[in-house]
């Protein structure tokens, strides 16, 4: 990158009206975590090209990995008037109005998104953050879900968590115990916590009043038997056995590895050196997963707002497709 950037300086000095090599040089030195130099190259860049609209998301970009909000904001919006049509730069516009305090703006915003492009999980998922500060559970909740529909693993653990409070839907501790299961799948700590606090209801070892642990014993229970009932030709071995066991004895390995964590990691949950093990992590994660909905929404992959060569070339190489332009 070093020598890139050498070779760079060397040509403008050379040819200075060489538009994209001074672009490139702000692409490399923003991946050299040379931000301020970057801004100023893709400001010398628009000095002679006003209109290049992908510079003007790069310099949009740069301006938000330096927290510079009012400024990134003028050059997205920028942007997005010279051509509506950029999801990314859109998905952009929207954390940055959050950032402003702006969340009526944020909110239009990641639903412009959402009309360009309807499976953008982590628009999706901004949206509900922001509607859940702006609005509460009612007009959240819908959206996590929906989110979490697509796979979204901290909408998931979201989802577990309004269903087992009853934030804007019908409590359900089943259901709850089906959507954290599938954030950990995908890595969410705060989601394995509550099922490990869950877990230590059902068995008794907490404090919790009886009724409660009833409830929670029974919800595993169901949660269970739902797994079970999606698959009548498997054969039970005793009531201890899981799902994934049954489908790995039929030699059925793909499908036993797609099952959720419940199938075999809730059972662990049950025996007390696993237990001890995650006290520290759960400490850890229930903290911070309180304090989500105060926090902005998380930067998405597509988001060019941190400093890293892939949101450059992200930003350089904006533009519209039929289902919105290309999100990495």
């Amino acid at each position: 990158m070093a020598a890139a950037t050498i070779f760079l300086r060397e040509a403008l000095r050379l040819q200075p009206e060489m538009i994209e090599a001074r672009e490139r040089l702000g692409q490399a030195l923003y991946g050299m975590g040379d931000v301020d130099g970057a801004v100023e190259e893709f400001r010398a860049v628009l000095q002679q090209r006003p209109d290049r609209v992908a510079t003007r998301h790069l310099l949009g970009t740069a301006l938000m990995a330096k927290q510079e909000w009012a400024a990134a904001r003028a050059e997205l919006e920028d942007v997005v008037r010279r051509d509506p049509g950029l999801v990314g730069v859109l998905y952009s516009l929207g954390f940055v109005q959050y950032a402003l305090g702006d969340l009526n703006g944020a909110i239009e915003t990641y639903r412009r998104v959402l009309v360009l492009r309807p499976e953008f999980p982590d628009a999706r998922y901004s949206l509900a953050v922001v509607l859940k500060l702006a609005q509460g559970d009612a007009g959240a909740t819908k959206e996590f879900l929906a989110a979490a529909e697509a796979g979204h693993p901290h909408a998931q653990y979201f989802a577990g968590t309004a269903y087992a409070k009853g934030f804007g839907v019908e409590r359900s501790l089943p259901l709850a115990i089906a959507w954290w299961s599938r954030a950990v799948d995908q890595g969410s700590t705060a989601a394995s916590g509550e099922l490990l606090q869950l877990r230590r209801t059902a068995l008794g070892w907490n404090r919790r009043p009886p009724a409660e642990r009833q409830a929670a014993l029974q919800a595993f229970q169901e949660h269970r038997a739902t797994l079970w009932a999606g698959f009548p030709e498997l054969a039970r071995d005793g009531d201890d056995d899981t799902v994934g066991a049954a489908l790995l004895r039929q030699g059925r390995g793909r499908e036993a590895v797609r099952m959720p964590c419940s199938a075999s990691r809730l059972r662990a949950y049950s025996r007390p050196s696993t237990t001890m093990a995650s006290e520290d992590n759960y400490r850890r994660t229930t903290q911070r997963s309180s304090r989500i909905f105060r926090a902005p929404p998380p930067r998405a992959r597509c988001v060019p707002g941190s400093a890293s060569r892939a949101s450059m070339r992200a930003a350089s190489g904006c533009r519209k497709t039929p289902h919105g332009p290309s999100a990495s």
